[in-house]
């Protein structure tokens, strides 16, 4: 995490979460719910690819596993929001697509996030911010209305 002095302060954290068949996935996935669990340092986001999402919702076909989808619940139920899901609720859109049509089907699914801690919404926004809906392979982004 990276502190950002502005007029309206906050700490970013980015991360390129590896995906499962390097075997690194979950033992990255573990320290960054703990941070997530502890944080106490007021306006913050978390960005990035997770290679995560829920289950049914971030996937065009099954690809996200039990946990995955339970990491993102947790970070939910400890205040931190996905903000696609913040402003478009269970709004279907992706932010990867396979480059080939072989493999298409199976690999759509929304897994570059911004994850926002519950402060963000009120301090560092004032209520006004909303992500835009992923287009063309590009992930969620936070834009001011």
């Amino acid at each position: 995490m990276v502190r950002i002095d502005s007029e309206r302060p906050f700490s970013l954290g980015a991360m390129h979460v590896p995906n499962r068949v390097t075997g690194r996935k979950y033992p990255f996935l573990a320290p960054v719910l703990r941070l997530a669990l502890r944080w106490r340092g007021g306006p913050a986001l978390l960005a990035g690819d997770t290679n995560s999402g829920r289950i049914g919702l971030d996937e065009e076909v099954p690809v996200f596993g039990e946990r995955e989808d339970s990491w993102m619940t947790a970070l939910e139920n400890a205040g931190w929001s996905d903000a696609f899901r913040h402003a478009h609720g269970e709004e279907r859109a992706y932010t990867w697509y396979s480059p080939t049509a072989a493999t298409a089907s199976a690999s759509t699914r929304r897994s570059s996030i911004v994850i926002c801690c519950r402060v963000w919404w009120t301090h560092v926004t004032n209520g006004r911010c909303r992500p835009a809906a992923a287009r063309g392979g590009m992930p969620s982004v936070i834009t001011q209305r």
